[in-house]
C-alpha cells in the first residue's frame, strides 16, 4: 500500500495562521494493539478537524504484519470526507 509524503518547504507565518496540525505519536502497533484502539485514535483525530496530521515516534513494535496494520490505519485515516485537507 503506497504512502504519500507531503513536504512543506516553508510556511510563512501569515500562511500558517489558523493551520490546525494534529500529531499522533508512539502508537506501538503490535500484538497487543487492538483495532478498537486504533479506531478510537482515528475518531479522536477526526474530531479535531485537522488541516494536517503528522504521525511520529514509535509506530510499530516488531512484526511485519503489524506494519501492514499500521499502513492500513494510515490509509484509512487519509481517506473519506473527514480527511485532513493537507494529508496524513
Amino acid at each position: 500500500m503506497p504512502l504519500s509524503i507531503l513536504t512543506i518547504l516553508r510556511l510563512r507565518p501569515a500562511a500558517s495562521d489558523g493551520l490546525r496540525v494534529v500529531q499522533v505519536s508512539d502508537l506501538h502497533v503490535g500484538p497487543q494493539t487492538s483495532r478498537r484502539f486504533l479506531a478510537r485514535v482515528s475518531q479522536s483525530v477526526r474530531a479535531l478537524a485537522p488541516d494536517l496530521v503528522v504521525v511520529t515516534g514509535d509506530l510499530v513494535d516488531d512484526r511485519v504484519e503489524d506494519a501492514r496494520i499500521f499502513g492500513a490505519w494510515v490509509h484509512a485515516l487519509d481517506a473519506g470526507d473527514s480527511r485532513a485537507p493537507l494529508g496524513v
